[in-house]
């Protein structure tokens, strides 16, 4: 199809100007969109590049793979870096785009007249090019991690108490609710220091540090720059027990730097942070905290949103973070601080319909003013809630503990309670987590533009899932796995209602011939011609819903 014809005027006009100036090697970057994924691997071969934590947690929530899960068609990719002349660097799966890097700008008209492109959007200018390298963060192996012994005093957890205690955070620590066994993706701008700090020794020694990776050249040192990384991440997993103590210090971390530190906002940020879901999303992430939000762009660029666009869906990042939380992930973000400045709203992502956006109060529980209010353009309530963003205690950098304020600084708190939660309730959907948080606000009746529903309670919080969601294993007892031609099934007794159904990673079923011997026991046989291969048995026990991950060999 051929470019929009205001495209076109723009880019000739983008083309002239560029040349005063351009100083080799300039490089311009392109968004481009596809109408398909023709040519894109099939379904069948997600293993490939979806882990299989990644599966294990769809399938935790029932979860079907469909053709956002598929790669970026190699062909198209292939075809737009021929045509261009064009380096590769970044695509992104649930939006079917990429972004390439071209030295000659006028270039991107060679792609006018495919039919396969659906769009065309210049986003970024590198005066001084950017070099790519073509690898992946290296992925340090695992090691056994020991449950830290939690006080639930000042005495413990240092200058981060006053956060933890506004919030009853604690509690959760007090039940052995770390975030142990959970991997929280933080998206940022770099980690300084992180991979030295005293702060994180406890992260990095024991094999928690899974994954690092900087979207904006993956020649970069993520540990080298980028204080507020830093900052945000020391928040859930800085460790220094009597003199501060994270909200999720026994979780695994995967830490991407996608903020370039050279503008003030560039619109190929946004592809960065996608592309940073995505690789989490990948990894197997369980929660993503991303406390970096936009509104306008630095020039040159010719646009900016509008309060319009911040409706939960529209703008591609906010899209791109329901996409995430659809796939099982908790997102959490900062809703901005643009409360006493003339855009006084939501920046985006901070609107999402699916995302905890977490706003800044006081120690009082009184709304910063700087916190941006909402609610978004669509009308919903937006903050969710609020936690402390004035004089937050987090590391600083050089072994350094200071206090900062901002919704930067709420966000990552709630991201590390949201690991400790999943870990309580392995089956509880981040609908659900996002759901209980909210009602536990000290607004929850009473919400409004700044604060939305308030101050949470995680005692009230663990309390109202505890009501609603079984334990870990406590539905039923499948065996074996792997299976051959039948399963056994044992379910609680008293059981009213029972339902199963097997299905593939496609989420296709599989017919099943069901037997019971009695109340609380199954007998389920499967087809002999059954395919080797992972399945999923979806149980329905009194309205309450069970995904298990089985193999059959």
């Amino acid at each position: 199809m051929k470019l929009p014809s205001l495209f076109l005027v723009f880019l000739s006009a983008l083309i002239i100007g560029f040349k005063v100036l351009e100083a080799a090697p300039a490089q311009y970057a392109f968004r481009v969109s596809f109408t398909d994924k023709k040519g894109s691997p099939a379904l069948s071969a997600t293993p490939s590049w979806l882990s299989a934590k990644s599966i294990a947690r769809r399938a935790n929530f029932g979860i079907a793979l469909d053709s956002t899960d598929q790669l970026v068609s190699p062909l198209y990719i292939d075809s737009v870096l021929q045509l261009t002349d064009g380096i590769f660097h970044v695509s992104s799966r649930w939006l079917n785009d990429c972004v390439v890097l071209l030295t000659d700008s006028s270039k991107i008209l060679n792609l006018q007249s495919k039919t396969w492109i659906r769009n065309i959007e210049w986003v970024g200018y590198f005066a001084d090019g950017l070099h790519l390298k073509q690898t992946q963060g290296e992925n340090p192996k695992s090691e056994r991690r020991h449950t830290a012994k939690v006080t639930g005093s000042a005495s413990y957890y240092g200058s981060s108490f006053p956060a933890v205690s506004l919030v009853n955070g604690d509690y959760l620590h007090d039940l052995g609710y770390t975030g142990a066994g959970k991997l929280i993706a933080v998206l940022d701008e770099g980690f300084f220091e992180a991979n030295s700090d005293t702060g994180f020794h406890k992260m990095r020694t024991s094999g928690s540090l899974l994954n690092t990776y900087d979207f904006l050249n993956p020649n970069a040192d993520i540990f080298y720059s980028g204080t507020h990384g830093l900052n945000c991440l020391s928040i859930m997993a800085g460790y220094l027990p009597g003199i501060y103590v994270g909200t999720a210090p026994d979780a695994q971390y995967a830490l991407y730097a996608t903020e370039d530190p050279n503008f003030t906002d560039a619109l190929y940020e946004l592809d960065n942070l996608i592309a940073g879901m995505e690789r989490a999303d990948s990894l197997g992430a369980d929660v993503i905290s991303a406390s970096i939000v936009y509104n306008t762009f630095s020039s040159p660029y010719p646009s900016s949103f509008t309060h319009a666009d911040l409706d939960g869906h529209s703008t591609n990042v906010s899209h791109a973070v329901n996409m995430a939380v659809a796939k099982g992930v908790f997102y959490t973000t900062s809703a901005g601080n643009e409360g006493t400045n003339s855009w006084n709203f939501l920046d985006a992502p901070a609107d999402a319909d699916s995302a905890l956006t977490v706003g800044s109060v006081g120690s009082t529980k009184v709304a910063s003013a700087i916190s941006s209010p909402g609610p978004n353009s669509s009308g919903r309530v937006k903050p969710d809630v609020c936690l402390l963003g004035e004089n937050v205690a987090l590391f600083t950098g050089n072994n350094t503990i200071g206090a900062y304020n901002g919704t930067s600084f709420a966000a990552p708190q709630a991201a590390g309670y949201a690991a400790c939660l999943m870990q309580a309730f392995p089956k509880a959907t981040p609908f659900m987590i996002r759901e209980a948080i909210i009602k536990s606000a000290d607004h929850y009746t009473n919400p409004t533009a700044k604060i939305g529903y308030g101050v949470p309670d995680f005692k009230k919080v663990f309390q109202y899932l505890e009501v609603q969601m079984p334990k870990a294993n406590e539905l039923l007892v499948v065996t074996p796995n792997p299976f051959g031609n039948s399963l056994q099934l044992s379910i609680p007794a008293n059981t009213k209602e029972a339902k199963f159904a097997l299905n593939d990673v496609l989420g296709r079923t599989i017919p099943l011939i069901i037997t019971q011997s009695n109340s609380t026991n199954y007998l389920l046989q499967v087809p002999t011609d059954l395919a080797p291969g992972f399945y999923f048995l979806n149980t329905i026990l009194d309205g309450r819903k069970s995904v298990e991950k089985l193999k059959h060999e």
